[in-house]
């Protein structure tokens, strides 16, 4: 991820519900090599790189596995071994043929430390209550500003309106649920901020395009179809 990208990770502990989070995070200068480097063409897909990180980047498969255990070795170097890890790692995921970027280039309109940490404050606040009543106001309040300055701040640095960005995450929500066969249709409405199980489905169809039904149905046949 870029600098100042709005972002907030979640753990939800479906592989062990025992097992506590681990992460590790490296920050580092994009010209932490100088900006010479950038002009050679074995570091031309480093820029691209970056510049796709305005938007945030997702890896998997191997690559998740491979920069693993960089990461893993750099916790155990030091000095110019440690800097010649991380040129590996950018290396790697530069090169990944499964990068998808997360965000639209919209997300990305932060100018300032200032208003990442608002932004982030926000997020995590909706992130904690989603699945209970949330008003604009109390959003507002957070940073604070009023809710019409509120609500064209938050549009300009999201490219959503608070109430299409909850939805979205309740959607969402509900969705990961459905797929994990944990919840039920009318389970998955309740425990993702819905009180009405018809608004919940026509949320959900505007956001799939089908019925939450369908879209257990069109799951659960992908899973018969792999096995």
């Amino acid at each position: 991820m870029a600098s100042y990208l709005p972002h907030c990770w979640q753990y939800y502990q479906t592989i062990d519900e025992h097992a506590p989070a681990h992460a590790i995070i490296i920050h580092f200068f994009p010209n932490f090599l100088g900006d010479e480097i950038y002009c050679k063409p074995e570091a031309k897909h480093l820029k691209q790189l970056f510049a796709d990180a305005a938007n945030g980047i997702l890896f998997s498969g191997e690559t998740i596995i491979k920069a693993k255990m960089i990461m893993q070795q750099m916790l155990y170097e030091k000095g110019l071994i440690r800097a010649a890890l991380l040129l590996q790692l950018l290396d790697l995921m530069a090169g990944s043929p499964t990068a998808h970027q997360l965000s639209s280039p919209g997300c990305n309109i932060i100018e300032s430390s200032n208003e990442a940490n608002n932004i982030n404050n926000v997020f995590e606040y909706i992130f904690k209550n989603f699945r209970n009543n949330i008003t604009l106001e109390e959003v507002a309040a957070i940073i604070p500003m009023s809710s019409s300055a509120f609500c064209r701040f938050f549009k300009s640095k999201t490219g959503r309106t608070l109430t299409a960005f909850i939805k979205e995450l309740r959607i969402g929500h509900a969705s990961k649920l459905l797929l994990e066969h944990t919840h039920n249709v009318s389970e998955a409405c309740y425990n993702s901020g819905y009180n009405n199980i018809s608004n919940f489905n026509k949320h959900f169809k505007e956001t799939h395009g089908i019925s939450p039904k369908q879209f257990l149905k069109r799951y659960q046949m992908s899973d018969t179809d792999e096995i």
